[in-house]
């Protein structure tokens, strides 16, 4: 394509995003704050675990315990306010957020810290599953993809911006200025959601009985397990990012760092490209994420001595890497698109169990092999994914693709 071509086709591009609701935004600037609060407490572990006399193991129950609890609860949380109006339970979500957060500082043992930390856990699944169906329900069908993949790049943005800006200010002004970047990013986006978000309620009413028969679907079931293994393959090596590039890369301090910006950047620009395919192109992506992630972590393990070729492979890998949340979200949801919020309570829950085990497989790799062999893993994994998705059922009514 000429530039002239280019800049005129990114401009159209552009044209479209603007058409997109305010709503969508401030829905993605909520996902933002969320994501920021669950992730950002990685930079914190270490102080935390100073100032109140704990291992910095048994501080990471700040981010486990978060996690674990979304995979066991999302689902029946978000039943349990299916009859509420979406605007209240999205408000009262981000206003325990901000309270939870707020009534930490004044924490003064861990049992108090973790209670606080994991209280607001319950409601993430929540403000997720009715955020994205909020998303693609105010826009024309043929773009609900794209406006899911919206609150997505607030996700990605709360990894690329959040989580290094609370590292930020938590090193320099304490482990108390980081809890106060959490409430106030919660509370202001608790205000642009009362002041911007109308009033909606789902597109129909639907019983407990009604969501809970899609659990009897196999394609639902199929899409929750390739969904899994995509968490599960791409977080097997993802969570052990510095780690890996110390051993196999020599990269360590600033240079990783960088890495991790560069990463999370490129994240965030291959989530808001995949959104305007995902759509029409869903079986497509999917298949090229598990080839290109295969590739490039082959390419990785073999070239990890090679500065400039690690570089741009983690470029790579970061565009990649978080199209999975979204093509795992379209998957589940095309799967049960009579239920959609009880569909993306699933994903929230099964996506949260596959990075657990994900994390927990790579760390046996290190433990058994190396860092160095934790894109072997990875490769293995997403080959088990592509012999799941390519056994799906024949019946795949809402999956679609070309």
């Amino acid at each position: 394509m000429r530039p002239h071509a280019y800049i005129k086709h990114l401009a159209a591009n552009l044209k479209k995003d603007q058409d997109m609701p305010f709503s969508v935004f401030v829905l993605a600037f909520g996902a933002f704050s969320l994501i920021t609060t669950e992730f950002g407490i990685i930079g914190m572990l270490p102080q935390l675990a100073e100032a109140f006399n704990v291992s910095v193991s048994t501080a990471g129950w700040l981010l486990g315990g978060f996690a674990l609890t979304i995979a066991i609860t999302g689902p029946w949380m978000t039943l349990a306010f299916s009859r509420l109006e979406r605007k209240l339970s999205l408000s009262l979500v981000l206003a325990i957020f901000a309270g939870s957060n707020v009534l930490s500082l004044f924490c003064e043992t861990f049992s108090w810290l973790l209670f606080f930390r994991i209280l607001p856990a319950f409601f993430h699944p929540v403000f997720w599953s009715f955020a994205m169906a909020a998303a693609s329900s105010t826009v024309p069908e043929e773009d609900s993809g794209k406006a899911v993949s919206i609150i997505f790049a607030g996700l990605s943005a709360g990894t690329v911006l959040g989580v290094p800006m609370v590292s930020f200010v938590s090193v320099s002004h304490g482990w108390q200025a980081g809890y106060i970047l959490f409430a106030g990013l919660n509370g202001a986006a608790l205000i642009a959601l009362l002041l911007f978000v109308p009033s909606f309620t789902a597109t129909r009413r639907l019983t407990f009985r009604t969501q809970i028969w899609v659990l009897k679907k196999l394609k639902l079931w199929w899409s929750l397990a390739v969904l899994f293994l995509i968490m599960a393959s791409t977080f097997c090596i993802y969570s052990y990012f510095a780690e890996y590039l110390a051993v196999a890369a020599g990269m360590e301090g600033s240079m990783t760092g960088l890495m991790l910006l560069v990463f999370g950047i490129a994240g965030f620009l291959g989530t808001l490209a995949a959104g305007r395919f995902v759509d029409r192109h869903l079986n497509r992506l999917v298949i090229g994420f598990v080839l290109i992630l295969c590739l490039t972590f082959a390419l990785i393990y073999g070239l990890a001595h090679i500065s400039p070729a690690v570089v741009a492979l983690i470029i790579i890998w970061g565009t990649v890497h978080s199209t999975g949340f979204l093509l795992g979200q379209q998957l589940v949801n095309g799967s049960a698109s009579e239920a959609p919020e009880f569909a993306n309570s699933l994903f929230i829950s099964l996506g949260n169990a596959g990075l657990t085990v994900g994390t927990f497989i790579g760390g046996m790799t290190i433990a058994e092999n190396g860092a160095r062999s934790l894109p072997l893993a990875s490769i293995i994994l997403l080959a088990i994914t592509a012999a799941v998705y390519f056994a799906r059922p024949r019946d795949r009514v809402g999956v679609t693709g070309k």
